[in-house]
């Protein structure tokens, strides 16, 4: 299960492009697979909350807090995935085993950290631009 969500994680989320900045911090939803749960991303509020109808039809709402660019929502509005605040451009302190590239909450609770280090057993395949690793 973690690695698909890491998996759809590449698949779904626009990468920065070379050393592009990134768009500046925006309300933003994301859907699962099914289309029966969001998770929404409010700047001002600085939470994701998840909510929509699970798998068993009851309603399902609960946050966590921060403001975060890279989601992925479970079909059973229980599960989030949060992904590293870069998408795919590590900044040059990051480039540690221990970063934490993806986080897993479930109803709220984190369950689950991978790590780069876990991903990249030689994380001098990592290229470095003008400002990130890559």
């Amino acid at each position: 299960m973690i690695h698909l969500g890491l998996l759809l994680l590449t698949l779904t989320v626009p990468q920065a492009r070379a050393d592009a900045p990134l768009t500046h911090p925006a309300d933003h939803v994301a859907q699962s697979p099914n289309g029966h749960c969001t998770a929404r991303a409010e700047v001002a509020a600085a939470r994701v909350t998840v909510s929509g109808r699970a798998l068993g039809g009851e309603a399902v709402s609960w946050s966590v807090t921060g403001w975060h660019r890279v989601l992925l929502v479970g079909d059973d509005c229980q599960l989030l995935g949060v992904g590293y605040a870069g998408v795919n451009l590590l900044e040059l302190g990051d480039r540690e085993a221990a970063t934490p590239v993806m986080t897993f909450h479930r109803a709220g609770d984190p369950v689950r950290v991978v790590r780069l280090g876990k991903i990249y057993l030689d994380l001098t395949v990592l290229r470095r631009t003008a400002s990130h690793w890559s």
